[in-house]
């Protein structure tokens, strides 16, 4: 059961980068994350409603999931620890923005881009993974 409403969940969420223009079509046109951020040039303010509807939905809807003493379909929630601001989370945020300003994709865009046969997606979706793979190693290490 947890895989299929895993599926629905991963749907629904293919289905909204496809409506926001995030998908596919980000491989071959300005991508609009680029956009958003791009105060000094081709600025487009709608990312803010899609940033907007998100938060709207998730701000409510978190306290009443996570009141039960574990999940519906799970033993348990998997939630992070708060720590704070520290060296590893700026770290982080760097990378996530230098590959996000490189080649102007998020992580599932790209895996579309990859499914899809772009041609630099098979530059993206390798060091990608390569630095999730990174990531996993020093974490352990």
């Amino acid at each position: 059961m947890a895989a299929v409403v895993g599926a629905l969940c991963g749907m629904v969420s293919g289905v909204g980068f496809l409506l926001s223009r995030f998908s596919c079509r980000s491989w071959r046109t300005p991508p609009n994350g680029l956009n958003f951020i791009d105060i000094a040039g081709n600025r487009d303010p709608s990312l803010a409603f899609v940033l907007a509807g998100a938060t709207g939905i998730t701000t409510p809807g978190c306290r009443p999931v996570l009141r039960p003493s574990h999940p519906v379909l799970g033993d348990r929630f998997a939630l992070t620890p708060a720590r704070g601001v520290d060296a590893r989370l700026i770290g982080k945020a760097v990378l996530f923005g230098v590959g996000l300003g490189d080649p102007g994709v998020l992580p599932r865009p790209g895996m579309d881009g990859i499914t899809s046969g772009v041609a630099r997606a098979v530059v993206f979706g390798p060091a990608m993974l390569a630095g999730r793979g990174a990531g996993q190693g020093l974490r352990k290490g």
